[in-house]
């Protein structure tokens, strides 16, 4: 079935995981760790599979390499046959198979962390690995086989790849109610009179940031943060202190004591309602073994936790 390929020369697991290696550091001295001598072997490797594959897997970018879209196509190929081996080895052996799950930090300590007992009962003699990334990197990682699943906004997800829809939140202002008192704000404050309080902002770029910063200029109000913070966690923490208010997804606001705290609809913010999915890739779960069923109870054990 596979004679013409496993019949030339060039091609063996050493050398596909040799590729993948350097794949996955960006380049070579990285992989090798700045050994020379096995800086060389990879080197030699790359060119063997070049050779058998008839293809360019990398090309020069100064004095260093950069992996071409082939040869990116190649390491997500060898990733995931890897994987798919290694399961068979873990699972023959005994021992306990490794799911991946990634999502952004503030969302990976504030909803994921705090569900892993329901997490862990959906994945039994398993382990979890977690990772935080932004959300185009999430779904890279998915993409290519490097994690099995991500909970990202929607909108970073192309229309051609499966999500299942958790939550559609609002952006609120959280503001402690001792500050509304010292500003005097009015019972239905307009977005002129919240500009007069101290504000806790994500200014940590992407998505949010440049939407808030368009959404500020286009409604001609001047709102410069009094804190600025680098994730929502913070920003809620300063929040919490009576300091400040802060602009945060709804799900973020669900643990503050409406006895302590006002939360505002941004009516300039709506258009922008942030939507969170469960991501992955059927292919991925096909050679794990995941069935839909499992995935669906994945989700709604993360929906139960953002409370909106």
């Amino acid at each position: 079935m596979f004679e013409d390929l496993l019949s030339r020369h060039g091609l063996s697991l050493d050398r596909l995981h040799g590729f993948l290696c350097v794949a996955e550091a960006g380049n070579i001295s990285r992989a090798a760790a700045g050994d020379p001598v096995k800086q060389s072997q990879l080197s030699r490797q790359i060119r063997d599979l070049e050779a058998f594959f008839g293809v360019e897997l990398t090309h020069r970018r100064g004095k260093s390499i950069a992996i071409s879209a082939e040869g990116t196509r190649l390491a997500t190929l060898i990733r995931q046959h890897l994987r798919a081996l290694d399961d068979f080895r873990l699972e023959q052996s005994g021992q306990l198979r490794m799911y991946s799950f990634g999502t952004t930090s503030s969302l990976m300590e504030w909803l994921v962390c705090p569900r892993m007992p329901e997490l862990l009962k959906q994945f039994p003699n398993a382990r979890l690995h977690l990772e935080t990334w932004r959300s185009a990197e999430l779904v890279n990682r998915v993409r290519d086989g490097r994690l099995d699943f991500a909970l990202v906004r929607e909108n970073a997800v192309p229309e051609d790849q499966l999500r299942l829809k958790l939550a559609r939140a609002r952006y609120l202002l959280a503001v402690p109610v001792a500050l509304a008192r010292q500003v005097k704000l009015p019972e239905r404050p307009r977005l002129a009179d919240t500009a007069r309080l101290p504000l806790a902002l994500q200014v940590a770029g992407g998505t949010f940031h440049h939407m808030v910063t368009e959404a500020l200029l286009e409604s001609g109000v001047a709102w410069e943060p009094a804190v600025a913070c680098q994730s929502f966690l913070q920003v809620r923490a300063v929040v919490e202190s009576g300091c400040c208010a802060g602009i945060l997804p709804e799900f973020f606001t669900t643990r503050l004591d409406p006895r302590r705290f006002l939360l505002l609809p941004m009516a300039f913010l709506q258009p922008h309602v942030r939507t969170l999915v469960l991501h992955w890739s059927e292919r991925q779960m096909q050679r794990r073994g995941i069935e839909e069923s499992r995935i669906r109870e994945l989700a709604a054990v993360l929906k139960s936790g953002m409370g909106v």
